[in-house]
């Protein structure tokens, strides 16, 4: 049997433990196991005034990089406020001493700290090969990706690295390619999260071409928290540049169509970098963000 600990204080990937004769100190929270999950239900739950989910948008220049971290309560088993850290996207840099979000994320955790999802909402190098970098250097236990058919070099050895062969381990334990393998997505009772859109083909060339279709298929999520929401666009795009703002097109009229009523959400990670080929105006009037976040360099 190990040696049992009680947690009496919390930070993101760490927790702060007593045991023993008043001893006490930190310890990486991976290597703490429930002795008997608690056992709050949601029926039973209501969100504290003071516990935050909290989104960190990290400036990587011109790409996306996103991590979430839910409330650590600081007891696991329950399925409730267990501090899952979420990672989109990595920005343009793969290379360790370039990419700012392995730095973040390294200066609040530790090396090899476990992530709980990694998603890459398309298959961009300003967006997956920051993404590479995370899968080198943490423990990735769930992996999502929208499934596009890309052929670049860099993307499809980061996609086999993540699935792993038979010299190298993977670096997920649990891939999810495609939208039809994502399942559902659980990270905590007090959260409710949709995938709203993915990747499916284009069997009616609806999605534009080239570039276009491939930020058209970008993964775009949903997470309710409370009150507020979140609405995390990747690169999906609404029209082409010299297009009628009035006339979504794209992602933006396919979500319109069939989850109109489930878009308003109180931050709005825009589309494509704040670019004129996202957000137009019935999409925006239907999301009615309190604020819009756009990742630009």
């Amino acid at each position: 049997a190990g040696t049992q600990v009680r947690v009496i204080g919390v930070v993101p990937f760490w927790r702060k433990i007593a045991f023993g004769d008043n001893l006490h100190g930190w310890v990486a929270k991976k290597f703490i196991e429930p002795a008997a999950p608690n056992d709050t239900t949601i029926s039973s739950l209501t969100i504290p005034p003071n516990a935050f989910l909290t989104v960190h948008f990290i400036d990587v220049g011109q790409g996306d990089a996103i991590w979430i971290q839910t409330l650590d309560e600081g007891s696991d088993g329950n399925n409730i406020f267990e501090g899952h850290s979420i990672v989109m996207d990595g920005g343009p840099y793969s290379a360790d001493d370039e990419n700012p979000l392995l730095g973040y994320l390294e200066r609040q955790g530790h090396h090899a700290a476990t992530i709980e999802a990694l998603f890459l909402t398309h298959p961009h190098n300003d967006h997956y090969n920051g993404a590479e970098t995370i899968s080198r250097h943490f423990d990735i236990n769930h992996y999502y990706d929208s499934g596009y058919p890309s052929t670049l070099d860099a993307y499809v050895a980061f996609l086999n690295a993540i699935k792993g062969d038979n010299e190298h381990a993977p670096r997920a334990r649990n891939v999810h390619i495609g939208l039809q393998n994502f399942g559902q997505i659980n990270w905590g009772n007090e959260l409710q999260v949709e995938v709203l859109y993915s990747w499916q083909g284009d069997p009616q060339n609806t999605l534009g071409s080239g570039n276009t279709e491939i930020n058209n298929a970008s993964i775009v999520l949903r997470i309710q928290y409370g009150t507020h929401s979140f609405l995390f666009m990747g690169d999906a795009e609404g029209k082409d540049r010299d297009d009628d703002p009035e006339i979504p097109r794209f992602v933006e009229q396919v979500l319109l169509q069939t989850h109109q009523t489930r878009l308003q959400s109180t931050v709005l990670k825009i589309a494509h970098h704040g670019s004129e080929t996202s957000s137009t105006i019935p999409f925006i009037e239907a999301v009615n963000p309190a604020i819009v976040i756009a990742q630009s360099g």
